[in-house]
């Protein structure tokens, strides 16, 4: 278990419910003293869910600007866990603050007015007037209109006296009335925290960004109030990629495999979603949500309006740019050590739960990847990129990361960046008129599988140089010989038996290749170290590392994946020298660890936990089935392991059955990747 808190060091107060149990006006005590916490019991009365809150807490602190969320932990009561805590959002707006930090409070006068009033902490009694602004006519009395007071048992702190506020606690439209006041200048606005906030919701496949979870700040820049945004509950992140798999909401049962699909125009309108099918987004009308929620959701036209022309404001739009980028750089290493309050990485199912978030965050920045580089605006935004902006995004990459590993880090994404500049500035780089599928592949981030299902539509366009995708990967190809291909995703060879596979059309550049070159892609086997390393296993312990670490490598796609264990685990039993009723026992235990043993209750092993992974594209069929089970490559390797303990199990001539069967389990369809992958 990660390291937890200690339930016994919480003074809970009321309970609320919103949706779970939740009390809001905790205090936790330590040796320093006492903090305001939200505390949350486990859902469902399940520690998973727990877990999994804290871990999509972690990825959105990585993804945001620091100080733009809270700190979330697991606690327990000594043996199990039984909730998460979150620190209150004052602290981290302190923590990120100046020390000599002045705030603003919204004042309510009247029933449509709001005053700004100047405020220093930690004496709320000392008020100046500011500005004030008209309030939408809807507005409605009510405890919800109320911002709350601190917590009267805790010590007179700084912290404890900044204002907050949630646009759930205003009358629909409030966004509205903020950003007139900006635009006639009574107030500025953090365009960069809002970008922030809206684009790591959008990266992370949030569906639950109601107004509730859409908090703001007022502070003090050079005497004018500044609107701070921030974010926080996190429990409805990556809705495609995992939650869509048992856990997603009744409404979205009807979704298909591209209900959060990364496209062109959602980017470059960005906020204005036309393709992506977020629950509660606020250039979105909800028009269906239960009546409790009426303040959360998002109804008002003018407000609507007001989010939609974000998108054609210079500020907002660079640092829109920004933020994307940023979120396709960090590092896979990175975001599975934002997952360390959720999950120890030295325990096997913690680990394998790690693996899995981690995977289904790379695959999803491959495809922001592609389409951000298939726009000009976005290109000539990298292209341009200053330094400050480049330090800038080195620095909240690795804000708070820990190893001794960060000038390696820097290093590397500085080569990546200028890599990206380089092929933006360059005339054998991006071309006028790439897709995404261009992009992948020019970018040497072609994931197989996963890139051909989200762009497979733009397998036959030509960009303005008449190239299509195939003409990228064929020039590539050209001088390539496959020896330092050690990268699937840039690998030239591989990538183009793909698409023809795929069913792309041979294009000129194709057919001109000599058929030398030709014989080379047709015949060329792609080598990895796992299937060395599955030569040298020796025992049980060594080739369910070998999977283990199949599993866990990010240049994979899972459906590689799947048919390299398949690959890996031909030629332990093809190479192996253990005598055959040592391998017999060692390959009974795999079959344990594959499919668990229900007389002993053993669950399988989380090592190979990626194998039973299922990929269904509808949602309801993803909401039956959940996220493992029954899949062709567990099938495939259970014959595989059931053919060779047959072989090496004494004979037995007093078997009878009136049955036969006529034909062994079906292997999972080959291709041209698997058929590569199999020959060492």
């Amino acid at each position: 278990m990660p390291g937890t808190l200690k339930f016994e060091n919480l003074t809970l107060g009321n309970e609320s419910r919103t949706g779970h149990v939740v009390y809001t006006k905790a205090l936790y005590r330590n040796g320093t003293g006492a903090k305001r916490v939200v505390y949350k019991e486990n859902k469902y009365n399940d520690p998973f869910f727990s877990h999994l809150e804290v871990a999509f807490g972690g990825l959105a602190k990585r993804f945001l600007r620091p100080g733009l969320t809270c700190g979330q932990w697991l606690v327990s009561d000594h043996e199990n866990v039984t909730g998460l805590l979150s620190e209150h959002m004052i602290y981290p707006v302190a923590k990120h603050s100046a020390p000599d930090a002045t705030f603003y409070k919204l004042v309510r006068e009247g029933k449509n007015q709001i005053r700004i009033s100047h405020f220093v902490s930690p004496k709320p009694e000392e008020c100046e007037e500011f500005e004030e602004f008209e309030e939408p006519e809807e507005l409605e009395k009510s405890e919800k209109c109320s911002p709350e007071g601190s917590a009267s048992d805790l010590a007179s702190t700084p912290e404890k006296d900044i204002p907050i506020y949630f646009l759930n606690q205003f009358a629909p439209g409030f966004f509205a009335s903020l950003l007139a006041a900006c635009e006639q200048g009574k107030i500025l606005f953090d365009f960069d925290s809002l970008a922030s906030v809206l684009t790591t919701s959008y990266t992370l496949e949030e569906d639950d960004l109601h107004k509730g979870n859409f908090g703001f700040y007022l502070i003090n820049d050079g005497g004018k109030p500044k609107v701070v945004f921030f974010k926080i509950d996190h429990d409805l992140m990556l809705s495609d990629s995992i939650m869509s798999h048992g856990y997603a909401r009744v409404a979205n049962w009807r979704h298909g495999t591209n209900a959060f699909a990364v496209t062109r125009r959602d980017l470059l309108h960005f906020p204005r979603l036309y393709d992506s099918r977020n629950y509660y987004w606020p250039t979105c009308k909800r028009t269906l949500a239960n009546p409790i929620d009426y303040l959360k959701t998002y109804t008002n036209p003018l407000e609507i309006d007001a989010f939609i022309r974000l998108g054609t404001i210079p500020e907002f739009q660079k640092a829109k740019w920004l933020h994307f980028y940023k979120h396709t750089l960090i590092p896979p290493s990175i975001i599975a050590q934002s997952l360390s309050h959720a999950y120890d990485g030295n325990n096997a199912s913690d680990r394998a739960q790690m693996a899995l978030i981690t995977n289904m965050v790379v695959a999803r920045q491959a495809k922001l990847r592609a389409v951000l580089f298939s726009l000009p605006e976005f290109r000539e935004f990298v292209e341009t990129l200053s330094e400050t902006d480049k330090q800038r995004i080195l620095d909240d990459i690795l804000v708070e990361t820990e190893g001794g590993k960060q000038e390696t880090r820097i290093s590397r994404i500085n080569k990546t960046i200028l890599n990206h500049q380089q092929l933006c500035q360059s005339e054998d780089g991006f071309q006028e008129g790439d897709t995404p599928l261009h992009t992948a592949i020019r970018l040497g981030d072609y994931r197989y599988h996963e890139t051909w299902d989200a762009f497979k539509q733009f397998a036959g366009k030509a960009n303005k140089s008449g190239e299509k995708p195939l003409d990228v990967a064929v020039k590539m190809a050209q001088g390539f010989e496959g020896e330092n291909g050690n990268d699937p995703r840039n690998n030239s060879f591989l990538i183009i038996k793909h698409l023809l596979n795929q069913g792309v059309s041979q294009t000129k550049s194709y057919r001109s290749l000599d058929k030398e070159t030709k014989d080379k892609i047709t015949n060329y086997r792609f080598r990895t170290i796992h299937m060395r390393k599955a030569v040298q296993a020796k025992d049980y312990e060594a080739i369910v590392t070998v999977l283990r670490d199949v599993g866990e490598d990010k240049r994979f796609s899972l459906k590689m994946k799947k048919e390299l264990s398949l690959a890996c685990m031909e030629t332990f039993l093809a190479r192996n020298t253990m005598k055959p009723a040592q391998l017999r026992e060692v390959l009974l235990q795999l079959k344990t660890s594959l499919n668990g043993d229900r007389r002993t209750r053993s669950a399988p092993a989380p090592e190979l936990q990626y194998i039973r992974q299922l990929r269904s594209e509808l949602w309801i069929v993803r909401q039956i089935r959940g996220l493992l089970g029954g899949t062709s490559t567990k099938i495939a390797f259970n014959d595989l392991l059931d053919k060779k303990i047959a072989a090496l199990s004494p004979p037995c001539y007093g078997c009878f059955s009136f049955f036969m069967r006529t034909q062994s389990p079906a292997m999972p369809e080959k291709s041209p990747v698997s058929d590569s992958l199999r020959a060492s």
